[in-house]
C-alpha cells in the first residue's frame, strides 16, 4: 500500500503544484515536502489536517489510503443530482457510464435554447466550469469533436462563421481553458483558436462580414503558466503559424486609396500576446524559438516584397494592422493591393516586459526589433512602417527603474495604513506630488519645499478656494498676481471667511478690489488701515544694522526667529549689490526696476525684491506700504539677493 508521502505526491501532481508551492501553502520548506515524498519521514499529526485541506482529500485517504466512497448508491440519485455529483468528483468514468457524454451539453445557451436541450444542460456545463472538472470535460469534448467531424452542427454555425467557436461563444474563455487542461489539441485546432484575437471575448469582431472571435490575455497566460496543462497543448499554442500557410486575401480599391485592411479570420494575430504569456511564465526557451520563427517570417516577407517590386507589379507599400505588408499597384483607374507578407514588431510585448521588470526578456525583444528595423529600412517604396522600438541596455535599465518607481508610487497612493499627510510627503519624495494637491490640503509646510519655479505658478484665486493658511496668500502676492485673480480671491474671502482680516489685509495691500464697487473697496481699505494702526509694531525701528552680514549669518539669524533683523540687513546687502552694479545716488525702488530692465532680475525676482523693500519699510519707517513675510519667503529673498 502507498505511504502517506506517496499519496501526498500523487495528489500534489494532480493539482499541478510543485513541492515549493505546496510548502508555501503549508508555511513549510520544500525540503520538508521532499522528505515526506521520498519516505524519509512523515508529517506531524498537527499539520495533517492542513495538508488534507490543501490537497482536497479526506483525512482517511491521507492517513490510511481509504478512497472516498459515497454513503449512497449512484443509482439512487436523481439523474441531474448524480451528474453534478460526478462533476464535483471529476469522475469521468461514471459520467460516461451513466450516459451524460452528450456534446449538446457544451453548446452555448442560445443554441441550447433552440434545440431540445433544457436548463439542466446549462447547469451541468456551469458546474464543470466552476469545478474545473477537466476529466469530465474531456469526455464531452471528445463527443463534441466526433459530432463536429460528422458535420452534425454545421447548420448552427456555418451561416454565421467559419469557426465552430460560434457553438461555445458565450463561455469561450472557459471553453479554451478546459480544452487546454484536458489536452484537447485537436478540438482547439478545429475551432481555429490560433486565429482568434486577444481582447474582450464578448466583443464580436468582423472580417469581410464573417464573425471572428476573441479570448482574453488571461487565457494565454493560463495555458503557459498552469502546470496542469499538458505539454502538447503548450507546444501547439506556441507554434508560430506563418502568413504563407494561412494567406489572407488580396483585394482592390479605387485609385488613390488604400481602404480598410482587415486580415482574414484564419490569419495569425496573437504573436505579441504569445510573447507576453511566455514572458509571464518564464518559458524563455520557447520564446527564443518563437522569435526565430518570426524572423524567418519577416525574411520571407522581405523576399516577397523585393520580388513584387522588381517585377514592377507594385509601386508603394504600407503596413496594415498586426504587421501585414501590403503593396499597391497604382497604375490605371483601379488600385490593386496585394498582401505580400507579414513583418511584425514586438513593440507591445516589449512594453509588457518593462511592466514585468524583466530585463532579460526586454533585451531579447529589443534585439528582435533591431533585426526587424534593419529589414524594414531596406524595403523599397515604403509609405509607412510600424517603427520597431529598439532601446539599448541603458534605456532598458531606466525603463525598468521607472516601472519599479511607478509601482511603489501606486502602493503609496493605495496604502490605507498611512495618513494623507504622510502620503503627500512620500509622494513628494518621489517627485510626483502635484502642487494642486498641496493647495487642496492647505499644507503650506510641504508647499515651501517645492522649487521656486513651481511655487511661482500658483494663483491667489486658486489659493482662496481651498486655503486658510495666511502664508499661502503672502507667498502668492509676493510673486505677482493679475488683477482678475486678486479680485476673485477677495470676493471668495468676503463670501466664505469675511472675518479673516489678515487675509483681507494681504489682498487689499496687493491691489485687490471689489469689482465694480470702488466705494466698498475704499471702505475695506479704511477699515484695514484702522486695524493696522491699532496693531503694535513693537520697536522694529530699533533693529540694529550690520553692513557685514553674510548669507550664512543671515540664515542663522532667521533660524533663531529674528525675522525683522534679517529683512532689514538683507535689504542693506541688496542696496550694496545694486549700487555696485548701477552706481550711487539712486533710490532702491528705481535700482530694482533698472536691474529688471537690464536683465539682471527676472519678472518674479523683481516683484519679490519689491516686496522685500516694502517689508523693510514697514519695519523701519512704519509707512503706509504693507510688508508681509514668512520665514520661508525670507529664505527665498536671501537666495535672490545673493545671486546678484
Amino acid at each position: 500500500m502507498a505511504s502517506i508521502g506517496e499519496r501526498i505526491k500523487i495528489k500534489r501532481k494532480e493539482l499541478g503544484l510543485t513541492q515549493a508551492e505546496l510548502g508555501e501553502k503549508l508555511n513549510i520548506s520544500d525540503k520538508a515536502v521532499s522528505k515526506w515524498e521520498q519516505g524519509e519521514g512523515d508529517p506531524s499529526l498537527s499539520i495533517v489536517p492542513d495538508i488534507a485541506k490543501v490537497l482536497g482529500v479526506s483525512l482517511d485517504y491521507l492517513l490510511l489510503g481509504k478512497e472516498e466512497t459515497p454513503q449512497f448508491s449512484l443509482d439512487d440519485l436523481d439523474a441531474n443530482k448524480r451528474a453534478l455529483y460526478l462533476i464535483e468528483k471529476d469522475d469521468a468514468t461514471n459520467f460516461e457510464k451513466y450516459g451524460y457524454a452528450k456534446s449538446i451539453i457544451l453548446l452555448s445557451k442560445n443554441i441550447n435554447d433552440n434545440l431540445t436541450a433544457n436548463k439542466e444542460n446549462i447547469a451541468i456545463r456551469n458546474k464543470i466550469i466552476e469545478c474545473q472538472s477537466f476529466k469530465v470535460f474531456g469526455v464531452l469534448a471528445a463527443a463534441l469533436l466526433k459530432d463536429l467531424k460528422k458535420r452534425q452542427y454545421d447548420n448552427l454555425y456555418l451561416q454565421f462563421s467559419n469557426s465552430a467557436a460560434t457553438l461555445v461563444f458565450d463561455y469561450l474563455d472557459d471553453f479554451v481553458k478546459l480544452c487546454a487542461l484536458s489536452g484537447q489539441v485537436e478540438l482547439l485546432d478545429f475551432i481555429k483558436v490560433r486565429g482568434f484575437s486577444i481582447g474582450d471575448a464578448n466583443q464580436k469582431q468582423y472580417a469581410r462580414g464573417r464573425e471572428s472571435f476573441s479570448i482574453t490575455q488571461d487565457v494565454l497566460d493560463f495555458i503557459f503558466s498552469d502546470k496542469r496543462v499538458p505539454e502538447q497543448v503548450v507546444e501547439y499554442m506556441s507554434k508560430y503559424v506563418s502568413f504563407f500557410d494561412v494567406r489572407p486575401y488580396n483585394y482592390s480599391t479605387y485609385a488613390g486609396s488604400f481602404g480598410e485592411v482587415t486580415d482574414s479570420s484564419n490569419a495569425y494575430r496573437m504573436a505579441n500576446n504569445i510573447l507576453k504569456a511566455l514572458c509571464k511564465s518564464q518559458r524563455l526557451d520557447i520564446m527564443d524559438t518563437y522569435l526565430e520563427s518570426m524572423k524567418q517570417e519577416a525574411d520571407k516577407s522581405y523576399a516577397a516584397a523585393l520580388s513584387a517590386n522588381d517585377s514592377r507589379m507594385y509601386s508603394t507599400a504600407k503596413f496594415g494592422d498586426k504587421g501585414y505588408l501590403f503593396y499597391t499597384n497604382s497604375h490605371g483607374s483601379i488600385d490593386t493591393t496585394a498582401c505580400i507578407g507579414k513583418i511584425e514588431t514586438a513593440n507591445s510585448a516589449l512594453e509588457y516586459a518593462f511592466e514585468q521588470k524583466d530585463k532579460v526578456v526586454a533585451k531579447k525583444l529589443s534585439n528582435y526589433n533591431g533585426y526587424i528595423k534593419q529589414l524594414i529600412e531596406k524595403l523599397p517604396n515604403i509609405k509607412d512602417n510600424p517603427n520597431p522600438y529598439t532601446p539599448d541596455e541603458k534605456e532598458i535599465e531606466e525603463k525598468i527603474e521607472y516601472q519599479k518607481k511607478h509601482e511603489e508610487v501606486l502602493a503609496i497612493r493605495h496604502d490605507t495604513t498611512i495618513t494623507d499627510y504622510e502620503r503627500r510627503r512620500k509622494l513628494f519624495e518621489y517627485g510626483i506630488c502635484r502642487i494642486g494637491e498641496v493647495l487642496e490640503a492647505d499644507d503650506y509646510d510641504l508647499f515651501e519645499k517645492f522649487p521656486i519655479e513651481k511655487k511661482q505658478s500658483i494663483s491667489v484665486s486658486a489659493v482662496s478656494r481651498t486655503c486658510k493658511d495666511i502664508r499661502f496668500y503672502i507667498y502668492a502676492v509676493s510673486v505677482g498676481q493679475k488683477q482678475d485673480s486678486l479680485d476673485t480671491a477677495l470676493a471668495d474671502i468676503l463670501q466664505t471667511d469675511p472675518e479673516r482680516y489678515d487675509i483681507l489685509d494681504v489682498l487689499l495691500s496687493a491691489g485687490a478690489q471689489v469689482k465694480d464697487n470702488p466705494a466698498m473697496t475704499a471702505v475695506l481699505k479704511q477699515n484695514m488701515l484702522i486695524l493696522n494702526k491699532q496693531k503694535e509694531l513693537g520697536k522694529n525701528a530699533d533693529v540694529e544694522i550690520n553692513n557685514n552680514e553674510t548669507k550664512q549669518t543671515l540664515l542663522n539669524e532667521l533660524e533663531k526667529g529674528r525675522l525683522e533683523y534679517v529683512i532689514v540687513n538683507l535689504t542693506v546687502q541688496l542696496e550694496k549689490k545694486l549700487k555696485a552694479k548701477l552706481g550711487n545716488g539712486i533710490q532702491l525702488l528705481e535700482m530694482i526696476d533698472m536691474a529688471h530692465n537690464n536683465g539682471t532680475l527676472t519678472d518674479v525676482e523683481c516683484h519679490m525684491l519689491h516686496n522685500l523693500r516694502k517689508a523693510r519699510n514697514t519695519i523701519v519707517h512704519q509707512g503706509d506700504e504693507r510688508g508681509f513675510y514668512t520665514p520661508d519667503l525670507i529664505k527665498e529673498w536671501v537666495e535672490i539677493v545673493y545671486t546678484i
